[in-house]
């Protein structure tokens, strides 16, 4: 192994021998060996993540701002049909609500014109007559003036006369034109005119 000189012979001092033959160039070798290895902490991108290769930056999270998109209008559309749908039973649970309540409203109506009807026939009972139409049902709760001591009213439970089932005054004729015999007695039902289909009376065989 020889070690640099000067032009006078001199060695200089503090420089190792350069290495000469096979050491020499083995030495090369794994330094060239060394330089092209990568450093432990380096990865290749793409072996880490599959795919990814030829991907432009920021492709992904534009990508994914169009997923994040689409779910929203997905998300949107469904709320809609679940409001439709709410909106569609509600209608059909109200319509229904609607006629049960009206049809409890007739049966009421018609337990309340036979109590009317019990009334009228224990004040005749009593008095040997039906009210007449300018007495009226209020008979029924205040004393006629030729009622005297025959008269035991009052004769409903109230102090007067209830209104039907829709706040309208009940209707009373004596002598009846549909019962000529005794009395008409109707409520105008639930529209409150009279003379409808819908009129719950003493003659109808409702």
């Amino acid at each position: 192994m020889s070690r640099p000189r000067n032009s006078s012979g001199t060695v200089f001092p503090g420089t190792a021998a350069a290495p000469t033959g096979a050491n020499g160039r083995a030495g090369a070798r794994r330094s060239q060996g060394r330089s092209a290895c990568p450093s432990p902490g380096h990865r290749d991108t793409a072996a880490v993540f599959p795919g990814t290769a030829g991907l432009q930056p920021g492709s992904s999270s534009r990508a994914g701002i169009r997923r994040s998109q689409a779910r929203s209008a997905f998300t949107i559309l469904e709320l809609l049909l679940v409001l439709v749908i709410l909106a569609v039973l509600a209608g059909i649970v109200a319509s229904r609500f609607v006629g049960q309540s009206q049809n409890a409203r007739v049966k009421a109506a018609q337990t309340q014109l036979e109590n009317l009807k019990l009334a009228l026939n224990r004040f005749e009972i009593d008095l040997g007559r039906f009210p007449s139409s300018s007495e009226g049902l209020n008979a029924l709760v205040e004393k006629p003036s030729d009622g005297g001591k025959a008269w035991q009213g009052p004769y409903l439970d109230s102090d007067k006369v209830p209104a039907d089932q829709w706040g309208n005054p009940w209707n009373y004729r004596q002598p009846g034109q549909h019962r000529t015999d005794s009395f008409d007695l109707w409520s105008n039902g639930p529209d409150g005119k009279e003379g409808g289909d819908d009129d719950i009376a003493n003659w109808s065989a409702k």
